[in-house]
């Protein structure tokens, strides 16, 4: 983001323009894949959580 604001000052005009689109760009990519690691993140738990309660299951019907 330090780097845009500076191209941005360097570059005036319509290459500013040019970077501060890229910039948006970036940003809202960047929290897309935040949101999406953060999903991922949440799916793995809950398929963790399953497979620990499928094991928990395995070994009562081995026990009986």
């Amino acid at each position: 983001m330090e780097d845009a604001a500076r191209l941005e000052a360097l570059y005036p005009g319509q290459n500013a323009a040019q970077i501060a689109q890229q910039q948006e760009i970036v940003v809202d990519s960047w929290s897309s894949l935040q949101q999406r690691a953060a999903n991922r993140k949440e799916e793995l738990r809950a398929s963790c959580e399953l497979q620990r309660f499928l094991a928990q299951v395995i070994q009562c019907l081995h026990i009986l």
